[in-house]
């Protein structure tokens, strides 16, 4: 936020003073929203919509102008559907221009808060992030092995999974900290012979039977469907992700933000429909607070 901690606390005590309320109660371990807190968070959230509404209704009122949105992707969703995204994007939204950034999801929500992007479609994303955060797919993740490892073909237990020689990205990466949520609970420990933030190293460790990884579809779709590695579900649990749509802190609503949240609707259409692991669970055009 750009603010050092100890003027934003006088910020907001001061608030707490002018309010005549506890918003936050302070102890060892950090923080807690009260009761208050949270009214106020949802109150201000719409009043700060409203505000842009107006600024964008009274903009039109002006003149039309081109207006531009900056969108992020993760490196699975751009091999998906990028390309296509693009194109489809100027044929349906002809006075927005687009520009996309991707980018792995911890990178994406470092930058979402630095207001470098607009919006971005990133995954189990913690909630209070953004000034919106919609929940709109879900992803089982799968299990790949060179086509000549041990693992037999079809689904592979969880246990076996973390047991071998893993690569995978670092601890701030979210497939990372699923499979050590999952592992903690029977608790196991987890085999990373190879901590790689590149997605093609990883490919070609995978595939060289070097090592074996636990990646969402689309970072492996092309090479699991021409056979040159083994995808397999997990089970004893399943490892799933979740997909977000996360707006940046201060970004102001667009005069065509109707629109803009439909097309990305279809867009994660499109994603789960080619992805044969994931399922919609909601809409951001539809489910928009008001």
């Amino acid at each position: 936020m750009n603010i050092s901690q100890t003027a934003l606390g006088l910020q907001l005590r001061n608030l707490e003073m002018t309010l005549g309320v506890e918003l936050l109660v302070r102890h060892s371990r950090g923080i807690t929203v009260t009761k208050a807190g949270e009214l106020l968070y949802r109150r201000g959230i719409g009043i700060l919509r409203l505000v842009d509404e107006t600024k964008n209704e009274l903009a039109a009122l002006a003149g039309p102008g081109r207006e531009h949105v900056v969108l992020g992707l993760t490196p699975s969703i751009m091999r998906l559907v990028g390309a296509d995204s693009m194109v489809n994007f100027k044929a349906e939204l002809p006075d927005l221009s687009i520009s996309l950034v991707e980018q792995m999801s911890f990178v994406l929500r470092d930058i979402l808060m630095r207001d470098e992007v607009d919006l971005a479609l990133l995954y189990d994303l913690a909630e209070g992030t953004g000034s919106l955060r919609l929940p709109l797919a879900e992803e089982r993740l799968l299990f790949i092995t060179a086509n000549d490892s041990s693992f037999p073909s079809g689904p592979v237990q969880f246990k076996d999974a973390i047991a071998s020689s893993l690569a995978l990205a670092s601890d701030r990466d979210h497939i990372w900290r699923a499979v050590h949520r999952a592992a903690a609970t029977f608790p196991l420990p987890v085999n990373i012979s190879f901590d790689v933030q590149s997605l093609d190293t990883i490919k070609t460790l995978v595939a060289r039977g070097l090592a074996t990884s636990i990646v969402p579809y689309g970072a492996f779709g092309e090479d699991i469907e021409s056979g040159a590695v083994q995808a397999h579900t997990i089970e004893a649990p399943a490892i799933k992700r979740t997909l977000f749509l996360v707006g940046s802190p201060n970004r102001r609503a667009l005069r065509q933000e109707a629109e803009l949240l439909g097309f990305i609707d279809r867009m994660v259409d499109t994603l789960v429909s080619r992805s044969p692991h994931a399922a919609i669970i909601g809409r951001c055009a539809s489910d928009r607070a008001p």
